[in-house]
């Protein structure tokens, strides 16, 4: 009977191993469904929004064409509804990928020349803000310097935010400067633009999740406010920093801190 006894207590704690290490298993091919899907979706999302972007600043010209009859202005413009709404969609999908931090991991890190992607981003930029009537003007960027250890796909991501926020929010006819410089230790890059601004008390507010200042919620701009929160994450996960000065009705100035050496 104790034989008994004894064989059954080895054999349930060998099934409750078998079953511990079968649950483990599954947890790690989750995980690693998991960073496919979200580099799918970032990857996808992000090849996505500068054709879009493009076809969009092409409608919004074509149907401010006088020569436009009521009929052909009607399809451009629901066209034009159309394209901003998968913009929309794109942009969201791209935020929530890349802003789980919590599946960033050293290994993704790799060499990117930074006023290489700065450039990348004020291109595209560029697109939006013509629509608007505005420039994007960049001072010399760092050239010539080693690169820096970054995740391309999230970092670049924030910038793209940070750009298409301040092209957002600035009235027509204005500049939106980008800025670069270097230290022994560390480059910034900063994106200052010359709009609606932040309300002083709200400043402390800007990097927590889905705020949105009270002013830009007036301003009839898209958007969800949860761009510089993911903005944030990232950045800390790169062991930089990202701040914020701005003064309400006369713009806002992001400043990105990275390490020179990840």
């Amino acid at each position: 009977m104790l034989a008994l006894d004894l064989f059954l207590f080895i054999f349930s704690c060998g099934l409750i191993l078998c079953i511990i290490g079968l649950l483990i298993h599954m947890k790690h091919k989750m995980r690693e469904l998991a960073d496919l899907k979200m580099e799918f979706v970032a990857t996808a999302s992000h090849e996505l929004r500068s054709p879009l972007t493009a076809v969009r600043w092409a409608l919004s010209e074509l149907r401010n064409s006088p020569s436009l009859s009521q009929d052909a202005r009607t399809i451009v413009n629901e066209l034009y509804d159309r394209i901003t709404a998968i913009i929309t969609r794109s942009n969201t999908f791209l935020e929530t990928a890349a802003a789980d931090y919590t599946h960033m991991k050293r290994k993704d890190l790799k060499n990117i020349d930074l006023a290489a992607m700065v450039r990348e981003s004020v291109a595209q930029a560029q697109s939006v803000a013509q629509m608007k009537h505005t420039s994007v003007r960049v001072d010399p960027l760092f050239e010539g310097t080693a690169p820096i250890l970054a995740d391309p796909v999230r970092l670049r991501l924030v910038f793209d935010n940070l750009l298409s926020n301040a092209v957002k929010y600035s009235p027509e006819h204005s500049v939106v400067r980008v800025s670069c410089t270097q230290d022994r230790t560390h480059k910034i890059v900063s994106v200052q633009d010359q709009g609606i601004g932040i309300p002083k008390n709200e400043l402390q507010a800007v990097f927590s999740g889905y705020h949105r200042a009270s002013n830009a919620q007036r301003s009839g701009a898209l958007g969800s406010g949860f761009g510089l929160f993911m903005a944030k994450k990232i950045i800390d996960f790169h062991g930089g920093t990202i701040t914020c000065e701005s003064e309400e009705g006369k713009g806002t100035t992001f400043s990105v801190s990275l390490p020179a050496g990840v």
